[in-house]
C-alpha cells in the first residue's frame, strides 16, 4: 500500500552498521591473542587448560552481552521495534496503537483488548508522515482513513473527478464489508477541518468485496511431503 506514497520502504534499507554480526570463534580468538600478549607463560595454552575454559566462558558473555546491544539497538528502529517497544516508537510520531476488539472486564471470564498487530501498526506510524500534509495527497487520506478504526484493515483512494475523493474501506470483519459505524468514523477523520483540504469533497463507501476461489496443480518431486504441502 505504501509503495505509491513518499513513505521510505522499509525492506530496502541496509542493514544498520551499529548492529553487529556476532561469533563466537573471532571474539574467542581476539580474547586470548589479547591474553597471550599480555604474559608469555599462555602461549601453550591447551583446550584442557583452566585458562582455556576461563576464557571460553568469557568470550560467550562477551557474544551475550553484545547481541543485547544489539537488540537495544534495533527496538528503537521502526523497521525492527516489536511489541512495547514499537508502541514506544509510535508515540514519538503521537501514534497510538489501534484497539481492533475492544475487551469486556465484566464477561466471565474478563477479556481483554484485542490490539492492532505489529506490521499493521508499522505500517501506520511510517504514513503517519504523510498525515502532516494537508494537500489532498493519497498518502494522507490512506494515513487517516486506517487510523480512523481498528476495524478498517485497508482502504482504495480514487479521484476520478477534480475536488471529489473517493475512498473505499474493507474491514477487519466478516467478509470486508464495512459495517455503518466504521464508515461513520472514517467519514468524521476525513471530513475533520484539519484533514480535508477546502476544496476536496470526500466519499467514503464500503469497499466492494470480490469473491473468489482458486484451482491449482500441483507438481511433486520425489520426496517430498505431499501432504505438508497441501495443508499448507
Amino acid at each position: 500500500m505504501a509503495n505509491a506514497f513518499t513513505a521510505v520502504n522499509l525492506s530496502q534499507l541496509p542493514p544498520p552498521v551499529v548492529v553487529e554480526q556476532l561469533d563466537f570463534e573471532t571474539i574467542f580468538a581476539e580474547m586470548l591473542v589479547d591474553l597471550q600478549s599480555r604474559d608469555p607463560v599462555f602461549t601453550a595454552l591447551v583446550e584442557s587448560d583452566p585458562a582455556f575454559k576461563i576464557l571460553e566462558v568469557a568470550a560467550y558473555r562477551e557474544v551475550l552481552l553484545r547481541q543485547r546491544a544489539n537488540e537495544s539497538a534495533k527496538a528503537v528502529m521502526l523497521a525492527f521495534a516489536n511489541d512495547a517497544d514499537l508502541d514506544q516508537v509510535g508515540a514519538n510520531s503521537n501514534v497510538p496503537r489501534l484497539v481492533i476488539i475492544p475487551g469486556d472486564p465484566a464477561a466471565i471470564p474478563p477479556t481483554e483488548d484485542v490490539m492492532e498487530g505489529d506490521e499493521d501498526y508499522r505500517l501506520r506510524i511510517l504514513l503517519s508522515f504523510e498525515g502532516y500534509t494537508t494537500a489532498g495527497s493519497i498518502g494522507s487520506y490512506v494515513y487517516h482513513a486506517i487510523s480512523a478504526s481498528g476495524d478498517v484493515l485497508d482502504v482504495g483512494v480514487d479521484s476520478l473527478v477534480p475536488g471529489r475523493v473517493n475512498i473505499a474501506v474493507l474491514s477487519r470483519t466478516g467478509s470486508g464489508v464495512p459495517p455503518q459505524a466504521t464508515l461513520d468514523a472514517v467519514i468524521a477523520a476525513m471530513t475533520a477541518e484539519i484533514v480535508r483540504p477546502l476544496c476536496d469533497t470526500v466519499e467514503v463507501s464500503g469497499a466492494d468485496v470480490v469473491n473468489y476461489q482458486i484451482t491449482a496443480v500441483l507438481d511433486f518431486f520425489p520426496g517430498v511431503g505431499q501432504q505438508q504441502a497441501l495443508n499448507n
